[in-house]
């Protein structure tokens, strides 16, 4: 099955370091637009026919699988100027959190929040970082507006922007 992926301009972006119990370490944070595009990692179902030969009784097709996303973080700058701190967070594996701008009727009304919690990240050439999700240890944030944990990704609106480095 053929997935096409979404592009966002994204506001912010924060990185941290995540080992495997979920302890959190080093964060980075960038304020600045920068694009990211995500496309599903779908394991296409089975067909299982009753009986495998003969005339068709019955067939059942388990569905599709959600194994994570595929992220492709890209920065214009990175073409002129290496960030190593950034790297040096992704390299790791970590969280990442990205915010977007809410738009209603083409006027900004909020933002949207972006949280993948387990990400592996590679370099795939100037200015391009390609990650992937995976299951792991659920993260909370404090404007989920339902406190609910986070497992492989997820996003909500809030009012509340994104925070400022430093």
């Amino acid at each position: 099955m053929a997935t096409t992926g979404v592009k966002f301009e994204a506001a912010a972006l924060r990185a941290t370091e995540r080992d495997i119990n979920g302890a959190t370490g080093e964060t980075v944070l960038r304020n600045r637009r920068f694009s990211i595009n995500l496309t599903p990692v779908i394991e296409v179902g089975q067909t299982v026919r009753f009986p495998a030969t003969g005339p068709i009784v019955s067939s059942h097709r388990s569905p599709d699988t959600l194994n994570g996303f595929e992220i492709e973080l890209v920065d214009k700058r990175f073409l002129w100027r290496r960030d190593k701190d950034l790297w040096g967070v992704l390299s790791e594996g970590c969280s990442l959190e990205f915010w977007t701008r809410e738009i209603l009727d083409r006027v900004p009304v909020g933002w949207i929040h972006w949280l993948y919690p387990n990400t592996t990240w590679g370099k795939a050439g100037w200015g391009r970082y390609v990650g992937v999700t995976s299951y792991g240890e659920p993260m909370k944030c404090d404007d989920i507006p339902d406190k609910a944990p986070i497992e492989i990704g997820g996003f909500w609106k809030t009012p509340t922007p994104p925070p400022v480095a430093l």
